[in-house]
């Protein structure tokens, strides 16, 4: 099996920063495409600043490199299936994960679990929702739509005004009294061999992921990490086979009543496994670039206990950060904006008191 050299990544945000940044080390150059003229991928490749809906483009894109991959799902799946270089993960996959309803489909087809879920193509769909699913529930948009974007929450029939349906624009999702919110990350190499990361525990507000750590590190109970990462694993093992996928697979699940619920898949690198690049012996980002390269896969296992800070809007002093002892600071050198992604920070060997110092520099 030859090793690709040269890989083109679709997008050029963080987290295509740190995949050409992974690829550096490897000996592997890159490509990015990106309409934005000041990409964080910038930094470290060579970039295409082209819109991503021209075909033009990709095919520029294709035409140097020998591999590509993507670091976000809303992309012309079809395109890539046909530029004539290889694209990982697949297409296909890619293409069920465009739509939340095809998603969910996908994920009861496979014999496993979601949230309850409807269509919403009328105002009729919402009132059978509410009968359904009772209140409240979840409406999102099946397109689109990522830190919480595109939803909405249905309380009463009164806010369903709200909206004005349109088809195969909503989807209508059951409120999942969750225990936590967790995921799994996995790569499958060409040659067939998948590794899986620790599960993550993850926790939101606004939408927004705001910190991670691995599971085992906040679950008392062995017994139950061990089942669950069992069963994540055999979930992801599912969809890696299923579409001969290639790359980092994420799944976002919810737990409830000790079952696992998928939430959302994501074919690529995932904000919940940022903690690899200092907590995993082969981060997700390095992972993913070896597999798409056709290299050996690195070792997933946990090296130590981190745990991951997402820096909103704006970033804390670097000074303030680093006088903390074991902050690792990580800036995707962006603009600062609300709500926007400006960086992270993982903590190793944390402690409530350091947890709650890094918190106090997020405020």
């Amino acid at each position: 099996m030859s090793t690709i050299d040269e890989i083109g990544i679709i997008g050029g945000g963080q987290l295509g920063f740190m995949l050409a940044q992974a690829s550096l080390y490897l000996g592997i150059r890159s490509h990015f495409l990106d309409p934005n003229q000041h990409s964080p991928a910038g930094l470290v490749a060579e970039g295409i600043y082209k819109p991503f809906d021209d075909i033009n483009a990709l095919r520029e894109l294709a035409q140097t490199s020998k591999a590509l991959t993507y670091e976000f799902e809303n992309i012309n799946y079809q395109a890539l299936q046909e530029l004539g270089v290889e694209a990982h993960p697949s297409p296909t996959l890619l293409h069920k994960s465009q739509d939340r309803l095809a998603e969910k489909e996908l994920c009861n087809e496979l014999g496993f679990e979601t949230a309850g879920f409807l269509p919403i193509n009328n105002s009729g769909d919402l009132e059978q929702a509410a009968n359904k699913l009772g209140f409240p529930f979840l409406v999102k948009t099946c397109r689109l739509g990522y830190d919480g974007k595109g939803q909405f929450w249905i309380n009463s029939a009164e806010d369903f005004m709200k909206l004005q349906p349109k088809p195969g624009v909503y989807i209508a999702e059951a409120k999942v009294p969750f225990d936590r919110e967790l995921s799994i990350a996995a790569v499958r190499g060409k040659n067939k061999e998948v590794r899986s990361y620790p599960l993550s525990q993850n926790w939101h507000s606004e939408g927004i992921l705001r910190e991670s750590c691995p599971f085992q590190m906040v679950e008392e109970e062995s017994e139950l990490v061990q089942t669950l990462q069992t069963q994540a694993e055999a979930i992801a093992k599912a969809f890696l086979e299923a579409f001969d996928y290639i790359g980092v697979l994420s799944i976002e699940f919810f737990l409830h009543n000790g079952k696992l619920l998928i939430n959302e898949l994501a074919p690529r690198v995932h904000n919940s496994y940022h903690w690899t690049m200092s907590g995993s012996e082969t981060s997700q980002f390095e992972n993913h670039m070896r597999a798409i390269a056709g290299l050996p896969l690195g070792s997933s296992k946990l090296s130590k206990p981190v745990r991951l800070f997402n820096c909103i809007g704006k970033m804390p002093a670097p000074r303030d950060c680093l006088a903390i002892e074991g902050l690792h600071y990580y800036s995707y050198h962006k603009e600062p904006r609300a709500g926007r992604k400006m960086g992270h920070l993982i903590l190793s060997e944390p402690s409530e008191e350091s947890i709650e110092s890094v918190r106090k520099l997020l405020l």
